[in-house]
């Protein structure tokens, strides 16, 4: 992976690192784009299978799809920042852009404000109707510990003097 690694193959890097690399798995880009569009493509993926289950109601599918719409105008990397921090409690080495608490916030987001929502890089999306900061759980947590989550968000953001 090289922005010149198909045309100088030959004075390239990666020639003597894998002489027997072929044309295919030559990437022509910065390992920085790279990792962008494979971040990319992971949100996409992630978030495409609530997209065929829901695809029976449309009014559901279209509130998704524009909750869905929102996130996506976000770079990769502040999806998936965004998805680590929204889950108050995640399960390791499960996804949470996979579960039904995100496709669950997709669709209020949707319904909500339609696609006016953008994700700042404080987690918080603003919309027309004002900021939302998103809290799930994906696994069963007490209800004070949800609670607690949310006043610490509340007076972390007023520490910082963001809109509340």
């Amino acid at each position: 992976m090289a922005p010149d690694i198909v045309d100088k193959w030959e004075t390239s890097q990666w020639s003597g690192v894998a002489p027997g690399l072929r044309d295919e798995y030559r990437i022509p880009a910065t390992a920085d784009l790279f990792m962008e569009q494979l971040a990319a493509a992971y949100v996409i993926v992630q978030l495409g299978g609530h997209s065929l289950g829901l695809a029976s109601d449309e009014v559901i599918a279209a509130d998704f799809e524009a909750g869905k719409a929102s996130l996506l105008e976000a770079d990769a990397l502040m999806v998936l920042e965004w998805a680590r921090r929204v889950d108050i409690q995640p399960r390791p080495g499960h996804s949470v852009l996979k579960t039904s608490e995100i496709a669950t916030v997709l669709i209020a987001l949707g319904h909500l404000v339609g696609t006016s929502a953008r994700l700042k890089h404080n987690q918080v999306f603003e919309t027309d109707e004002g900021p939302i900061e998103v809290l799930v759980s994906t696994r069963t947590v007490p209800a004070r510990r949800l609670t607690q989550e949310a006043e610490n968000r509340l007076q972390d953001h007023a520490s910082r003097e963001e809109p509340q």
